[in-house]
């Protein structure tokens, strides 16, 4: 998962530890900087240190010294001139000495090309097998001197921990009926949760939840078959995938369709779009509301190669343009997995981001657009306005003058990715980073923190006015006192291999602190999913544990600090971890 903040490597930890726990051996790749898919197997990611270690390892080294996964698998990209499967900088002082990696380290599929040089480096695998190309290789590196014996075993050691650890005689096959019933189902259930935790309201003006509704017409294809997962290698074959219109059905609502478009080919269909039309016409003048299920398709993006275009595809937003000239009570259902131009869906009265939902998200979806569930979702990414304000463009794909040397990537934008390049050159988005709307309206008191010490508890409460079940994520920003290294961020150019301006400042920066250098601001940008206590009166109340505080203090002895809060829709507020990482670094 891509996201502006390198701390939300939480997920990926959760997931390895989870998955490793029932004896299943997990890989975290792609090791690293492998961010492009356009000459992916020749490219050379150019990287400053410091962009480097806070924004491209940062999720890496988390998930790798707080969940242990089983392999690493190393990416076919160069890194700053060497091959990552030969780079011995990547994957033996980085993940070993430095982050104290013991596991396997593979390479991916096709990308080890000089077997010695990739073992000497700290590989242990080349995938697939060469069907003994390489053999005569690694007989004659070992001859000459050039791969010592002892790396060879080293490797070969790490290879039988593995299987000792995870294969346990296990037999390949058909393996379909382990799985009972019950357990599929639940899993089933799980999923359909995940999603309407997951999906984020960008915009409504009170069009959703559409309660009570008896009749929707549903436009666009991309509800008849919902595109629910990436494509390539991480594509998988579910057991089932929910309708949403037979989802609506089984709620009683009967449901008008259209598909407006084929989301297999970028090619209008007239014959299609009549229908979308005159249907919609129909709903106008019988007040049904219309949902529009559009966005990105397996055509627009996917593994293999990069997005030629930011906009929606043509056929529909050509439909859709149309659509709001005769109707104007439409919601806008979006799925894909990564941003997009959204002017003309803004103009939809609704815009609800599903992204790729699995397997349940024709419930989930349902569940949400009918008001029985809350959408709980924040942006983990943010949504620019244009492709031109992308902090990478012109230097990604085949963008502008990269065109002229695509194996050579410079990465310009240096730490400035995300929300730290808008926030700190203050350019306009459409949807921030933490954007999220929410059925359930709240009020706030008691939020203001002026000052911590070691004995602190804090109270907040939150008045509720809706009754409606729900969860919500927190943005947290700290400002940084004046006078600190961080202020002279902005006036200097990032260019390759910029020093971390203090000490102090690198070793927090290590410890995986994300730097946002407008006016000295320091951003920490959390999402949690955590009840409340709920009183008699309304209000819900957290108590923070202040124990690990103290212990921190106690270590490390911090001055007080002014902080900041802006919150957008949340109430959640269990951040003591984050308030300990901002008070390290000072």
């Amino acid at each position: 998962m891509w996201s502006d903040e390198p701390e939300f490597a939480e997920l990926a930890v959760a997931y390895i530890r989870s998955m490793q726990k029932r004896g299943v051996g997990t890989s975290l790749k792609h090791f690293a900087g492998n961010n492009q898919e356009t000459h992916r197997m020749t490219s050379n990611s150019m990287i400053d240190e410091r962009a480097l270690h806070e924004i491209y390892l940062a999720a890496f080294e988390q998930a790798v010294k707080r969940a242990r996964p089983a392999t690493v698998m190393a990416g076919y990209n160069y890194l700053n001139g060497v091959p990552a499967c030969e780079n011995k900088e990547l994957l033996t002082d980085i993940l070993r000495d430095r982050w104290g990696y013991e596991g396997l380290v593979m390479s991916d599929w096709g990308a080890c090309v000089d077997l010695p040089a990739c073992i000497r480096a700290g590989m242990d695998v080349e995938m697939p097998d060469s069907n003994g190309n390489h053999f005569k290789d690694l007989s004659n590196a070992i001859k000459t001197g050039k791969l010592p014996v002892s790396k060879l075993a080293e490797a070969a050691q790490r290879i039988k921990e593995l299987e000792e650890t995870y294969g346990r005689g296990q037999r390949i096959g058909k393996r379909l009926n382990c799985v009972v019933p019950e357990t599929r189902c639940r899993n089933h259930e799980l999923a359909e949760k995940i999603e309407e935790e997951s999906a984020v309201l960008l915009q409504n003006d009170g069009f959703l939840p559409l309660k009570g509704k008896k009749e929707i017409l549903i436009l666009g294809d991309l509800a008849l078959h919902p595109r629910i997962q990436g494509g390539g290698s991480s594509h998988i074959h579910t057991e089932r995938v929910d309708s949403v219109m037979e989802a609506l059905e089984k709620e009683h609502v009967t449901v008008h369709f259209a598909r407006g478009y084929q989301s297999t080919s970028w090619k209008r269909n007239k014959r299609l779009e009549k229908e979308a039309l005159f249907l919609a016409k129909e709903a106008k003048e019988r007040k049904i509301p219309v949902l529009f299920f559009g966005g990105l398709t397996d055509i627009a993006e996917g593994e293999g190669y990069d997005r030629e275009s930011f906009s929606l595809p043509q056929n529909q937003s050509v439909l859709l343009q149309e659509l709001l000239k005769v109707n104007d009570n439409i919601g806008f259902i979006s799925i894909s997995g990564s941003p997009y131009d959204m002017q003309l869906v803004c103009q939809c009265r609704a815009v609800l981001q599903l992204y790729l939902g699995g397997e349940a998200a024709g419930t989930a979806c349902t569940r949400i657009v009918l008001g029985k569930a809350n959408p709980c979702g924040k942006l983990a990414e943010t949504i620019p306005y244009r492709e031109e304000d992308v902090p990478s463009y012109g230097n990604f794909g085949k963008q502008k003058e990269q065109r002229l040397h695509p194996d050579e990537v410079e990465y310009r934008e240096s730490i400035f990715v995300g929300y730290r390049y808008y926030d700190t050159f203050e350019v306009p988005v459409r949807f921030c980073f933490g954007h999220g709307l929410s059925y359930t309206s709240f009020s706030y008191s008691n939020l203001e923190l002026c000052s911590l010490d070691a004995n602190s508890s804090y109270d907040f409460q939150i008045y509720i006015r809706d009754q409606l079940n729900t969860l919500s994520g927190v943005n947290l920003y700290f400002t940084v006192p004046q006078g600190t290294p961080l202020v002279a961020l902005r006036k200097k150019k990032i260019g390759i291999n910029t020093p971390t301006p203090d000490a102090a400042l690198n070793r927090a920066l290590k410890q995986g602190a994300a730097v946002l250098a407008k006016e000295a601001r320091h951003v920490v940008g959390c999402h949690f999913h955590r009840p409340c206590a709920v009183h008699a009166d309304g209000s819900r109340m957290l108590r923070a544990d202040s124990a690990a505080v103290r212990e921190c203090f106690r270590r490390h002895k911090p001055r007080d600090i002014p902080i900041a809060l802006r919150l957008q829709d949340q109430f959640i507020l269990s951040l003591l971890q984050e308030i300990l990482k901002i008070q390290q670094m000072l």
